[in-house]
């Protein structure tokens, strides 16, 4: 008996990269873009001071952010959103029965899941990394 069922994975993998879920996703990486443009407009106000300081203060700023960004906040975030409905979803949509009935154990069953959900969270911590990159 295999752990991993293929068509379970292919199934879960598609669904994860669904439109919808690469558009919150892309809203959720853009939140620090969107606050660290506030700062530079908070910069400006900042005017009678050395650029020094000013440098000192949007670079600590920048590092905080980028310390619990690169933590996972997004991914979690994202985690969380789409394993929610796991088990939900196949028993709202009435195919739960239907992959019980069959040779697949539960747990091949959560595991083919889970791994389709960690290969799409790796491509959109990939799409991620290549985004910051293009910003930096």
């Amino acid at each position: 008996m295999r752990i991993i069922n293929k068509a379970i994975f292919v199934k879960v993998f598609k669904d994860n990269l669904s439109f919808r879920n690469i558009l919150i996703y892309l809203l959720i990486v853009s939140v620090p873009s969107l606050f660290f443009a506030s700062l530079s407009q908070e910069a400006k106000m900042f005017s009678d001071l050395s650029l020094e300081l000013k440098t000192e203060y949007l670079s600590g700023m920048f590092l905080i952010f980028s310390f619990f960004w690169l933590c996972g906040i997004a991914l979690i975030m994202l985690s969380s959103f789409i394993c929610s409905g796991f088990v939900a979803e196949e028993v709202s949509e009435g195919t739960m029965p239907a992959l019980i009935a069959k040779p697949v154990s539960r747990m091949s069953i959560l595991i083919s899941k889970f791994t389709a959900f960690a290969a799409a969270i790796s491509i959109f911590s990939f799409v991620s990394l290549i985004f910051s990159a293009y910003l930096w």
